[in-house]
């Protein structure tokens, strides 16, 4: 069931990315921010990947967030030392909770652009957000201006390699 969120401009459903309260081709844009690194399994994954391509119109957008595989090591590892499970991580993407994070999945950038292609979008490229220096910053309190386009620079020279 869906609760609906009215504003002037918007409305924002609460429901479930698998299967979209949507006509087919009835939206501009469809954001998919968090089912991809919770669906731990690929069919999940590719039905809400399948679902945002089907409501979109043609010629819209699918904006789809994933999270590293690398930065899921880093985040569980503390520095020092093997996560439990990091050879399920490395190897297939799937992490048991840890912390405050639930188990879920994580890409590398090949897998998810297969994901995605699968699903059938027609054009993918797979950027990185945030990139090695992301987990890093949000442990600072401040950090200028230089150190953020220094971020920037390493987020943008990695975050489409196929492994990372």
């Amino acid at each position: 069931m869906s609760e609906t969120l009215a504003d002037s401009t918007f409305e924002a459903l609460v429901g479930d990315a698998r299967g979209l309260p949507f006509e087919e081709a009835s939206l501009d844009v469809a954001l998919l921010l968090g089912p991809l690194y919770h669906l731990a399994e690929r069919e999940g994954r590719l039905r809400a990947l399948g679902e945002a391509t089907r409501v979109v119109k043609p010629g819209g957008w699918v904006f789809a967030a994933a999270i590293p595989r690398l930065a899921r090591l880093a985040a569980t590892s503390g520095g020092f030392g093997a996560p439990r499970g990091w050879e399920d991580l490395v190897e297939h993407g799937s992490s048991p909770a840890v912390g405050r994070f639930p188990g879920g999945h994580f890409h590398t950038s090949r897998e998810l652009a297969g994901e995605l292609s699968d699903a059938g979008l027609p054009e993918v490229e797979v950027v990185g957000v945030e990139g090695p220096a992301g987990l890093a910053l949000e442990q600072l309190a401040e950090a200028d201006e230089e150190l953020h386009r220094a971020a920037l620079t390493v987020a943008r020279a990695v975050g489409g390699q196929p492994g990372v």
